[in-house]
């Protein structure tokens, strides 16, 4: 995966600022997988080699918030 332009020097002031997350995304492309099937999905990944970024934003967010998520199944 390619690093973003410019992330080097965001990510440094993040380390003097005590060491705030980072969390670099694109957009774009996080709109556009979302009107993908999951098929769709998983090439236009696999062909940008890239990932979604919404995974790691949702659990740095629960964290921040202090949140637990808990499953449950209804037998």
């Amino acid at each position: 995966m390619k690093k973003l332009l410019g992330i080097d020097k965001l990510e440094k002031v993040a380390m003097r600022e005590g060491g705030t997350l980072v969390i670099p995304f694109n957009g774009a492309l996080e709109l556009k997988l979302q009107e993908l099937s999951t098929e769709e999905r998983r090439r236009c990944l696999q062909e940008n080699m890239t990932q979604s970024a919404l995974p790691k934003i949702m659990k740095a967010g629960f964290a921040a918030l202090q949140l637990e998520h808990f499953s449950t199944a209804a037998g």
